[in-house]
């Protein structure tokens, strides 16, 4: 049996994590619901920013060095900004990917792709971020899950091709309110030198079966024609409308 150096707390996924059906998303019919995040359903703000609080808790002991901090997607910015206002010995600029920018701002981005994501292209900010690896000794990329860390990899991968030199001696780490990695998947990682650390482990199972005979109700239907969209850039428009449909 192979042990990794996963590290995390006492307390299991159930204490505040829910499996809800997703419909209209045929990649990932289930949501994993997080009742202290305030991201899927109301939360009271010191209930959110204490579980921010304990993943930068551990953070802060077990990795005491020189650390810099990336958030790993939208939906988890709120975490990853909270994580890296609390982070001992941090550099002095945090980073966030997003999957919608500017085209005519693009090279000021660094482009990655995730394959069998329902958003594949990610953009990382290259401004300061030379500097920032420079300073650093270990790469905290934070998400509120984690399933295959496969993003972790991905945007490892493109700042390695671009800054390959300052890359070569960094120590990275995979910050998440859940882990569900599999055993296979977390030996991956840990052959790519990234470690796990995490608030709760989920188990491995069949979680599409489990939501399958979940009866559900037709969504609400918005009309969008309400929203006051003016002054709003044309390049976010219709990725705005799209997204909340």
């Amino acid at each position: 049996q192979l042990k990794f150096p996963v590290l995390h707390t006492e307390s299991t996924a159930y204490d505040f994590v829910s499996l809800a059906k997703q419909i209209n998303q045929s990649n990932q019919p289930y949501l994993f619901v997080n009742h202290l995040s305030a991201k899927h359903v109301p939360c009271h703000p010191f209930k959110a920013i204490g579980m921010f609080a304990q993943l930068s808790k551990q953070l802060n002991h077990y990795y005491p060095g020189r650390k810099l901090v990336i958030g790993c997607s939208e939906a988890a910015a709120g975490l990853a900004f909270f994580t890296d206002r609390w982070m001992e010995n941090r550099v002095y600029q945090y980073f966030q990917t997003t999957h919608r920018i500017d085209p005519a701002k693009a090279e000021d981005y660094l482009l990655l792709q995730e394959e069998n994501s329902d958003e594949p292209e990610q953009y990382l900010p290259l401004h300061g971020l030379e500097i920032a690896i420079q300073e650093a000794e270990l790469i905290v990329f934070v998400e509120d899950e984690i399933s295959t860390g496969n993003r972790v990899m991905a945007l490892i991968k493109a700042m390695t091709d671009r800054f390959p030199t300052l890359m070569s001696d960094k120590k990275f780490v995979a910050a998440s309110i859940v882990n569900r990695v599999s055993d296979a998947d977390l030996f991956t990682m840990l052959y790519s030198n990234i470690r796990c650390i995490y608030l709760a482990r989920l188990p491995e199972d069949d979680y599409e079966a489990i939501v399958k005979d979940i009866p559900t109700e037709a969504p609400e239907q918005i009309d969008y024609s309400a929203f006051d969209l003016l002054g709003y850039p044309e390049w976010r428009k219709g990725g705005y409308l799209n997204q909340h449909h």
